[in-house]
């Protein structure tokens, strides 16, 4: 994982630090999850490198074409391919089917890394909230609703009346008088600091500039007679996903890279990514249809160094979405290979994930129950990062199908959920497993009325929800989001019930603050009224834990309760916790009040600031939008006084190409969306970190 300069800070922790530790952390991103060193004994050989508060360092290594570093061996059989015996345990011995628990290996991965605060494990409600709440606040929309619905809000702050079709005027005229010119500045210059770059890039392709089309190949191309940073070159790969042009020539470019062999390894597993980004469900002619030919070809390639390559293809099929890819993953499953090429784990686990990403219009009808059923094999096999993108799949396939396929779905994840410390499945897939029935219940009619959950398929998924909730430790968190999931657009008489429950338990808890938090974002999600004078008392309370404070302050965001927004400006004024502050500013954003912006911008000047705080506050202020953040987001970048480091600049560069964007929900949000994020490779680890 690479990390921005940070300037002064930075340079004096990089002293202090190996050259080795040193790499940079690049696209003006920042790690998705909780920032904080996770405790050796709850990783996996295959897990994401652990995150860390610092930073430093230019541009990565060149890249030898061998894809991400080796993953060291899994000394205690932890569900790798290179397992003995025949069952998960090793031991060759019988289960009845259910997968036996992996055993803990040591296989973590080791070297010189800056001082890093102890964060939770992976196995954490948080990584998935991390991943995947952008789609889930939606804040965007959420403030446009906002406006349109009252006298207030972000129109009124701006001066404009409240009225939300001229606010939404204004900010775009802001865009494109202000935020173009300089981003096209910045993504031309090639004396600029790659990650600055590298963000202008990209921002202009959130804005939808498909005048940038030719600069955007030149540069994923390698053309020209100085070459670009290779951060530059795979993220103009990527932005042509972003820009979402779906023209043959685009197309046909990117799937060049993509299948070049002698192209980076990252810029062709961007590459793949973004042709993914372009998919049209059912594309089955004409340049959509070569694209799924290429990603099945690229998946299929047996080429020494292609581990990487073929998980970005699968990656790439599943965001196509076309339904016709659909016999040959199942087959992929079933024969562990594509083609010649012998699958591991890890690819075929993206296998598995491409099933779901494809999703409902996949599953509906005849070879629907092939599809369970190769999903399901993978859930007595050996691997284990494919038994819980397996175990994800479930949950979004489900929805497509019939009644009794959903049926049996429900049943299999409730086993699954239910199986977790008791002889069963490992913890993340039981996790998994109550987010998927959350999903499934939650699941709504599509446009022909088809699709959603019936009553009694839902009513078995909420009674396994429901007695994972009993327990404790990661399962009751994620029982609670999955309850959410499940109920958040139900009516108030579904909702009332498990909405007690969790304000109860949440009353009644002390001590495990994490849970809490899991508890605070499920009433948020289940917008209980009445949960709204606890969640405030939490917020206010200076001698909590201020994590726990900033997710209360979310909740009631979610919930929208106005009578919180005093509650919420205090918090914005703690200056001694940014944490606490991004979250209050999103929560002020949720509640339409006036603090937002500002106290966002403060934050992203602060050059002490780590850079997770850093890049939620310009995540926060892109998905708010608003045309006062313009101007001084391009005094930062443009920095004509050098006050502010390397990755402060780059944040801001960002944060206007956010506001610029065309879509509520940012398109990257697609890669992380139900992403398994312990599944990591190289190229996903990265580009799960771009804003």
């Amino acid at each position: 994982m690479r990390r921005l300069t940070m300037g002064l800070v930075a340079t004096i922790l990089a002293l202090a630090t190996p050259a080795g530790a040193r790499t940079a952390f690049a696209h003006g991103g920042r790690y998705r999850g909780p920032h904080g060193e996770v405790p050796p004994d709850s990783r996996q050989p295959e897990d994401p490198p652990p995150p860390d508060t610092g930073g430093g360092g230019t541009s990565p290594p060149p890249d030898t074409g061998g894809g991400s570093t080796p993953t060291p061996p899994d000394t205690g059989g932890g569900g790798t391919p290179t397992d003995p015996g025949g069952t998960p345990d090793g031991t060759g011995g019988g289960g009845g089917g259910v997968p036996q628990p992996p055993k803990t290996g040591g296989g973590t991965r080791t070297g010189p890394r800056l001082p890093a605060r102890k964060g939770p494990s992976y196995d954490s409600w948080l990584f998935w909230w991390h991943h995947n709440k952008d789609g889930i606040l939606d804040l965007r929309r959420s403030l446009r609703l906002g406006r349109d619905a009252s006298s207030g809000g972000l129109g009124e702050m701006a001066g404009d009346g409240g009225n939300a079709a001229e606010e939404q005027n204004v900010t775009a005229r802001a865009v494109e008088a202000q935020v173009v010119p300089v981003l096209q500045e910045f993504a031309r210059d090639s004396k600029v600091n790659f990650d600055i770059q590298a963000s202008g890039v990209l921002g202009l392709a959130k804005i939808g500039r498909r005048d940038q089309i030719p600069l955007l190949m030149r540069m994923a191309g390698g053309a020209g007679k100085d070459p670009y940073d290779p951060v530059v070159e795979e993220t103009a790969a990527l932005a042509l996903g972003v820009l979402q042009d779906r023209s043959p020539e685009v197309r046909r470019f990117l799937a060049g890279i993509a299948a070049d062999r002698g192209a980076r390894v990252r810029t062709r597993c961007f590459a793949a990514f973004a042709l993914g980004l372009l998919g049209e469900r059912d594309a089955a002619t004409g340049a959509g249809a070569e694209s799924l030919e290429v990603l099945r070809s690229v998946a299929a390639d047996a080429e020494e160094g292609s581990r990487d390559i073929a998980a970005a293809a699968f990656v790439g099929i599943g965001l196509l979405g076309d339904r016709s890819a659909v016999p040959w993953l199942v087959e992929c499953l079933d024969e562990e290979k594509a083609g010649s090429n012998g699958l591991d784990d890890l690819q075929l686990s993206y296998a598995a994930a491409a099933l779901g990403r494809i999703g409902r219009p996949g599953f509906a009808g005849p070879g629907s129950r092939e599809v369970i059923a190769a999903l399901r094999a993978q859930l007595t096999r050996r691997h284990r990062l494919t038994r819980q993108s397996a175990v994800i799949a479930l949950g979004q396939i489900a929805p497509g199908a019939d009644e009794r396929i959903q049926k049996e779905c429900v049943t299999i994840l409730a086993q699954i959920a239910g199986a977790e410390g008791k002889g069963g499945f490992d913890a993340q897939s039981a996790n998994f497993a109550l987010i998927s029935l959350g999903r499934i219940a939650g699941a709504a009619a599509g446009p022909d009325g088809g699709g959603g959950c019936p009553d009694g398929v839902r009513a078995t998924a909420l009674e396994a929800l429901g007695e994972a909730f009993e327990g404790n430790g990661s399962g009751r968190s994620f029982a609670a989001l999955g309850l959410g999931l499940a109920l958040m657009h139900r009516n108030e008489t579904l909702k009332a019930p498990y909405a007690e429950r969790i304000r109860n338990t949440l009353a009644k808890s002390s001590g495990d603050v994490e849970q809490c938090g899991a508890l605070c974002i499920s009433l948020g999600l289940l917008k209980d009224v009445r949960a709204a004078g606890l969640l405030e008392d939490l917020l206010q309370d200076r001698r909590l834990d201020k994590k726990l404070r900033g997710t209360a302050a979310l909740a009631l965001g979610l919930i929208g309760e106005r009578g919180a927004v005093a509650a919420v400006r205090r918090a914005l004024t703690e200056k001694e916790d940014r944490e606490l502050r991004v979250d209050a500013a999103v929560a002020a954003g949720l509640l339409r009040d006036n603090e937002a912006v500002p106290g966002l911008v403060d934050i992203l000047k602060d050059p002490t600031s780590i850079q997770v705080v850093l890049g939620s506050a310009a995540m926060a202020l892109g998905q708010i939008g608003d045309q006062r953040a313009v101007e001084p987001l391009v005094r930062i970048l443009k920095d004509e006084r050098k006050q502010y480091p390397v990755l402060t600049r780059a944040l801001a560069c960002v944060a206007l190409g956010q506001i610029g964007d065309r879509s509520d929900v940012p398109v990257l949000s697609r890669l992380s969306t139900d992403v398994n994020y312990r599944a990591y490779f190289d190229a996903i680890g990265e580009v799960l970190t771009i804003l």
